[in-house]
Parts: structure tokens; C-alpha cells; sequence
């Protein structure tokens, strides 16, 4: 299921970032994503934007902790 603009916003509220412009139209045309990925065959997860503080909660992400360089 597709997220709307105001989901996507209180997201980016809730961690404190404004996703990529990429991302936000993802979310808002797709919604997610789980499918195995050629020609490594791994399996990619994109969670749907109303399972992204649970997920992220969990411990599986934690925006500023781990920052590319």
C-alpha cells in the first residue's frame, strides 16, 4: 500500500530526517517492496512506511548512529 504526503512527513518528523526525494516517491507510488534480487539472488525488504517506527524501534536502524563517509 502506497503512503500519502502526510504519513511520509510525520516519518521524517518522527526520525528526524528528510528522506531522499527517490525514497518519498517510492513510498508514495509503491509503498513497499520484498523480493529476491538478480543475479545474487538476496532478498530485499522495503517496509511500507506504517511498519517503519516498529521496525526501526526494534533496533535494525538508528538514525546518526551509523553514518556513511
Amino acid at each position: 500500500m502506497s503512503a500519502n504526503d502526510d504519513e511520509i512527513v510525520q516519518a521524517e518528523r518522527h526520525f528526524g530526517v528528510r528522506f531522499p526525494a527517490d525514497y518519498r516517491h517510492f513510498l508514495a507510488t509503491e509503498g513497499s517492496m520484498s523480493q529476491f534480487v538478480l543475479p545474487a539472488d538476496d532478498f530485499l525488504m522495503i517496509h511500507a512506511i506504517a511498519e517503519l517506527v516498529e521496525v526501526n524501534e526494534a533496533g535494525e536502524f538508528h538514525p546518526g548512529r551509523h553514518r556513511l563517509r
